[in-house]
């Protein structure tokens, strides 16, 4: 027993932490660096908006300004963390007024608007603002306005980004205030308090930490992004972005050593993020989202003011939807994307990923990937969750700091990384990450998506109370047997719902799959998974959104029940017999 928490720090050491200090060792340079840093537009290239009359109508062109591309990703981080925030806040005051239709709405709808589908949601959100084929002008059409509007450049990718992570932002707010002790609520309303002061002098306070954790959060995950630059990049304002000139810059010159300016932009990427994990390490860690919490805080927001607080945020919530939503629709239709109307309703886009190679063998790559990952997942995870609940002492603390250090470390550097490291030390040996690119993937899927086990297992080991390990140890269990014997099990539901949402995010990885997959091969024995293949389709033809919508949705189906099977048989061999009892 006390060797793990040596063991779980030594893993996250090598898989982690030398990775990067080899990439930093081996390609800095502090000419590029700088040059990075001081290349910054003042005054900034382009407009924020243009208005162009073509006779019928008027278009509103918005763009967005490029400063360069450290100033361009601290401004897009910021703009879409603040006002991500800002509408999850809206949406939690709402959520909580609600009684009725709570669970579907502020629950059911983001959690389903949440699930990622990488590049595929971002063409929706194309498909929504395009200048001659968007949704949003066809309908401005329809009501006879003269006025359209196209978002392109980098207001594009700020635009997706804002619908991609307002629903994690509102689930992971509302579960954190379902958490707090309602009888200070209901004593404020008791003493006659005001809605709106309950709200802002009770309810926002006490959500501080969780506040800044998601603010924290979101402005990390809007600065690796990649799915947004990619999706956007014919503009050349999306391309200044940190995360997509790190990862053009790579596969430009995949095959060889990472360059010192490659490497100067990862460690920008890298510096930001843990700058923000030292601010916010408090806070990161002290809020410890549960998956969904049974008690319920109710704060009444009566009269009109209420109504349309409810119906303004549950349109909000809905809304979010619509990218997956549109995502759906795309796997079953044709020649929707550069038209206003799908062209038919077709099942070709299901058959052609049984009866093309290229396709399946992608298929049967994630589905593989993901099951080795996530079961790597859960039992690492769950080792880090009950040292860092139990533990105590400096190995406890260094176990969970290094739990959150993957939630914040860009994916792109840790695949570019990866690289580096392997393919120096590797290079032409049958090891070489550029010949054998699955065993890395592997490892990076388990390291990255360990906090989305081990943060809902955290929380569940919070609720279970130290007297039942007390029991189990004055009844001469060792240490180990009751981690395992008692922990575990009664830890299981949120392990399986952790088990479940960490498959999600393996099947999905996008930045570690580009880069170390480098250019997907057209054959039927490819190390692939899906992202890399989806990316390589919809860029080459953006009318192939449809099958690529078949391919990703079929996949995550195939996950998701691939993942419960597991969960469940992991329960069944839990179960003891009665005669045991």
């Amino acid at each position: 027993m006390r060797l793990l928490p040596m063991m779980y720090i030594a893993i996250m050491i090598i898989f982690l932490v030398v990775p990067l200090i080899y990439l930093f060792i081996s390609s800095m340079d502090p000419a590029s660096l700088a040059d990075i840093i001081l290349s910054i537009k003042i005054p900034p290239s382009g407009a924020l908006y243009t208005i162009y009359d073509y006779g019928d109508y008027r278009l509103i062109y918005i763009e967005g300004l490029d400063f360069g591309p450290l100033i361009n990703s601290l401004i897009l981080s910021a703009v879409v963390s603040l006002a991500t925030l800002i509408m999850a806040l809206y949406s939690v005051v709402a959520s909580l007024s609600m009684s009725r239709s709570r669970w579907f709405l502020s629950y059911l709808v983001p959690l389903l608007a949440s699930i990622p589908m990488p590049f595929i949601s971002a063409y929706a959100v194309i498909h929504l603002v395009h200048r001659d084929y968007g949704l949003i002008n066809t309908f401005l059409g329809f009501l006879g306005s003269s006025y359209r509007i196209s978002i392109d450049g980098v207001a594009g990718v700020a635009l997706y980004q804002l619908i991609h992570f307002y629903p994690l932002t509102h689930l992971l707010l509302l579960s954190y205030a379902e958490t707090i002790n309602r009888d200070l609520v209901d004593a404020s309303s008791n003493l006659g308090g005001r809605s709106l002061n309950t709200i802002y002098r009770i309810l926002i306070p006490l959500m501080r930490p969780a506040i800044l954790a998601a603010w924290s959060l979101v402005f990390i995950l809007s600065l690796e992004d990649l799915v947004g630059p990619i999706a956007f990049s014919r503009h050349n304002y999306a391309r200044n972005l940190l995360s997509y000139q790190a990862y053009i810059g790579f596969i430009s010159e995949y095959g060889y050593l990472v360059s010192p300016r490659i490497a100067s932009y990862v460690l920008i990427m890298l510096a930001i993020a843990i700058l923000l994990l030292a601010l916010f390490y408090r806070y990161i860690s002290g809020s410890r989202f549960g998956i969904i919490s049974p008690r319920r805080i109710y704060i009444e927001i009566p009269g009109v003011g209420g109504h349309i607080l409810r119906i303004s945020a549950s349109s909000l919530l809905i809304a979010s939807l619509a990218p997956n939503f549109m995502v759906l629709i795309y796997s079953i239709t044709e020649g929707w994307f550069s038209n206003p109307y799908p062209r038919g309703f077709v099942i070709d886009n299901y058959a052609s990923l049984l009866t093309t190679p290229y396709y399946y063998r992608a298929i049967i790559n994630t589905i593989l990937y993901t099951a080795i990952s996530s079961t790597l997942i859960m039992v690492i995870g769950y080792i880090a969750s009950y040292i860092s609940m139990r533990g105590s002492g400096g190995s406890s603390f260094l176990v969970e700091a290094l739990s959150m250090t993957p939630l914040v470390v860009p994916g792109v550097a840790v695949g570019i990384a990866y690289y580096q490291l392997f393919h120096s030390v590797l290079r032409g040996s049958w090891a070489d990450p550029v010949y054998i690119p699955w065993i890395y993937l592997l490892a990076t899927y388990t390291i990255r998506r360990l906090p989305y086990m081990v943060r809902p297992v955290e929380a569940s080991l919070q609720r279970i109370p130290r007297s039942f390990e007390e029991a189990s140890y004055n009844l001469g269990s060792s240490p180990s047997r009751t981690m395992w014997g008692i922990s575990f099990p009664m830890s299981l539901g949120s392990i399986s719902t952790g088990y479940v949402i960490a498959s999600i995010q393996v099947a999905t990885e996008v930045s570690t799959s580009l880069i170390l997959i480098g250019s997907v091969s057209v054959s039927a024995s490819h190390p692939s998974p899906i992202t890399p293949l989806i990316a390589s389709l919809i860029i080459y033809d953006p009318q192939l959104v449809h099958r690529a919508s078949a391919l990703l949705i079929f996949t995550l189906v195939s996950v998701i029940i691939v993942s419960i099977a597991i969960t469940r048989i992991i329960s069944h061999s839990l179960k003891i017999p009665r005669e045991a009892s």
